[in-house]
């Protein structure tokens, strides 16, 4: 009698114990999940995203990562790493309960280099990069730089020298160099003494 009780409780924790270990993987099998899945220039590439319910912004991840959501309509704002000026895509989506709904979103991208040279050796500076009226980056010359497709307006500074260059369209794919001549700098100090 001893033996056959201790069995029983030994069977009803074990089962109790697998009911409580299956529980969250039934639970997780009926779970409204958002992500999304991105592409540049045709290729998958990584980005984040966030979720937003009207106008509050309430969760986000890694694209590849999908995050758990009450069912209804979201707007994902999604965002390609790694490029300038944080491109980013609003894609709406409606979550349905049990199922997994992904974003897509396809960003197109090229290459930038300003290349600096000063009396025909290279040269440091620093580049502004603008679409428009909006400042997109501020990098240093000599660096590629990914940016997403589109005319930019680009301005160099280096040694006190300005130059401006408007109308630098970069297209899908594109590495564009641009190569920037600066003359003699001015020397400061002994010659503005005298």
């Amino acid at each position: 009698m001893a033996k056959s009780l201790r069995l029983h409780t030994l069977l009803a924790f074990g089962l109790g114990a697998l009911g409580a270990a299956c529980w969250p993987l039934a639970r997780a099998q009926q779970a409204t999940l958002l992500g999304c899945s991105v592409t540049d220039n045709g290729v998958t590439a990584a980005a984040h995203f966030r979720v937003w319910r009207g106008k509050e912004p309430i969760s986000g991840a890694i694209c590849g990562y999908d995050v758990a959501v009450a069912p209804g309509p979201y707007e994902l704002v999604i965002t390609l790493d790694g490029v300038l000026g944080a491109h980013e895509q609003r894609v709406p989506v409606q979550a349905r309960a049990g199922q997994v709904t992904r974003g897509q979103a396809a960003f197109e991208t090229g290459e930038l280099l300003v290349e600096l040279t000063r009396t025909g050796r290279r040269s440091a500076g620093l580049v502004l990069l603008r679409q428009g009226a909006k400042e997109v980056a501020r990098l240093s010359a000599g660096v590629a730089t990914r940016v997403g497709v589109g005319t930019y307006v680009v301005e160099i500074e280096s040694r006190g020298q300005r130059k401006r260059d408007e109308g630098i369209t970069i297209s899908r794919g594109e590495r564009r160099v641009l190569a920037v001549e600066f003359g003699q700098a001015e020397s400061y100090g002994s010659a503005a003494a005298k």
